[in-house]
């Protein structure tokens, strides 16, 4: 077991959880409702973190494929500045990260209404193989056969954790902002 402290904001204590983790065979994803982040091993004990974006929702992964959920429908919620607020519905409640980093609705109406049907647990995950593995108070895996193996989590030794961060005045993806922002400032008379 290798241990990574990652560098990713402080969420303020509260009763639910405020991230949810989708691991896969290179790495993991790490989501919230307000970013999602890319975890990559690029060795035994050594990860490489890169914020992916800054929008963020319910995560659900399917078929490999990352899905960010917001609501269908309008909602009550209590928000961290204003107390109890109306949340109108999204115009595309399902969204799926493409491999360009770019959040973009999921059109196709079966696909939409599976991921919104889907429940997971936060501190529950299934892997490839079918294996549950569950987070509460000690990690426990789970296989299909129903047997548990409590995994020992004491026995570790720490990571390298390499922080990328990309440079928003470059990022292709602000290039619309960027000229708008960047004119030259003209001489005063």
């Amino acid at each position: 077991m290798t241990e990574f402290l990652l560098p990713l904001t402080i969420e303020p204590p509260t009763e639910a959880w405020t991230r949810a983790m989708h691991a896969d065979r290179h790495g993991c994803w790490i989501t919230s409702l307000h970013e999602v982040f890319r975890c990559t091993r690029t060795a035994s004990t050594e990860v490489t973190v890169e914020r992916v974006t800054t929008e963020g929702g319910r995560s659900v992964v399917d078929e490999g494929r990352l899905f960010l959920r917001t609501f269908p429908k309008a909602i009550v919620r209590t928000d961290r500045r204003y107390g109890v607020v109306r949340i109108e519905p999204a115009a595309h409640p399902v969204r799926m990260l493409d491999d360009a980093g770019q959040l973009v609705p999921v059109e196709d109406a079966a696909l939409a209404a599976r991921i919104l049907a889907r429940r997971e647990l936060p501190h529950v995950a299934r892997s490839v193989d079918d294996t549950r593995w569950i987070a509460a108070e000690e990690l426990i895996a789970e296989d299909p056969d129903g047997s548990r193996e409590r995994i020992d989590l004491e026995i570790r030794a720490c990571g390298t954790v390499q922080w990328l961060r990309s440079d928003p005045m470059t990022d292709p993806n602000n290039a619309d902002i960027i000229t708008v922002i960047s004119l030259p400032i003209p001489d005063e008379p």
